[in-house]
């Protein structure tokens, strides 16, 4: 235990001083609260955390990138659904209401600065490989709006939150059917007013 502890203070170090590397993905342990969620989207450590894992290149064979530009990371949320459905789970919406909070959070800073700026988020679902493609295409989009809809019932704006569903296309493991395949990643990124 006490390794982990150590590994995990020297990645959090190592990643304060550096800037965000292209394909970083940032995944979020259930027990994050808002403040893990805020440093892990806005890259801003002025505090402890203690849930987040760093998983830096593609997927499998480093073939699936996913692009981050400036202090943005790509987090991959704890979000689970019923079995073929797009009902959240009773503790998946609690999640998401703390990374409802560091959004607003991040809002009310760029407020206090006189900033015009707002927070963007892209909503990207993914299913594993079991089944037809374009059923899990279908699937992964619905399940994209859901987590856009529960965020928007939490405060933030529809207009603020974009949507996609890539079905089995950027698979992370290989192996059709692992769960990790079946995941949701959130960035988010800071826009002048108007774009």
């Amino acid at each position: 235990m006490r390794f982990q502890q150590t590994v995990f203070y020297v990645l959090l170090v190592l990643m304060s001083f550096c800037s965000v590397a292209e394909n970083q993905r940032v995944w979020m342990d259930p027990s994050a609260d808002s403040r893990d969620i805020y440093f892990a989207l806005f890259g801003e450590l002025n505090y402890k955390t203690r849930s987040i894992k760093v998983m830096m290149g593609g997927g499998q064979n480093g073939t699936n990138k996913v692009q981050s530009a400036g202090d943005r990371h790509t987090v991959i949320l704890p979000v689970e659904f019923t079995f073929d459905s797009r009902k959240v789970t009773t503790e998946s919406e609690q999640f998401l209401e703390q990374l409802a909070n560091a959004v607003q959070e991040k809002r009310k800073k760029l407020l206090r600065a006189g900033s015009k700026e707002r927070v963007i988020l892209s909503i990207d679902s993914h299913t594993d490989a079991v089944g037809p493609d374009e059923y899990n295409r279908i699937l992964s989009e619905i399940r994209a709006e859901t987590v856009r809809d529960v965020l928007v019932n939490l405060g933030i704006e529809s207009s603020e939150v974009e949507v996609q569903g890539y079905g089995e296309e950027r698979l992370l493991v290989a192996s059709r059917s692992n769960s990790r395949n079946r995941r949701v990643e959130v960035s988010a990124r800071v826009v002048a007013a108007g774009e």
